[in-house]
């Protein structure tokens, strides 16, 4: 097997792949490439530009906040309070960085670890 098959085949084992149009991938991708690295933010390990669309591969992640709420039922205070944390953090990172959140959704908050 060669080296570049070797690597994306370890890619495709410890990351998120995602198909962009090749028109677009640089625009869609922007905000990743304009935030610093921030231990709340899923990051962005390789881009492999192809003939006719784009891979974007991120960091592996555990499931989002949405799903966690719902599977929980309930959280306790401390716990959503260190969520809600994370969550403003977060956004004010994206602030500094001159990228606006304008849809701000539970799905959209992804776990980085398996332990939440």
């Amino acid at each position: 097997m060669s080296t570049d098959r070797r690597h994306l085949k370890s890619l495709l084992l410890c990351a998120v792949l995602q198909v962009l149009p090749l028109d677009r991938y640089r625009e869609i991708l922007a905000p990743y490439f304009r935030l610093g690295s921030h231990v709340g933010v899923v990051q962005l390990q390789e881009v492999i530009v192809g003939a006719s669309c784009a891979y974007a591969f991120f960091a592996r992640h555990y499931g989002d906040l949405h799903s966690h709420v719902r599977a929980a039922r309930r959280l306790k205070d401390t716990d959503a309070a260190h969520l809600f944390g994370q969550i403003a953090a977060v956004v004010a990172h994206c602030h500094e960085s001159g990228i606006v959140l304008r849809d701000l959704k539970l799905r959209k908050f992804i776990f980085k670890d398996p332990e939440k």
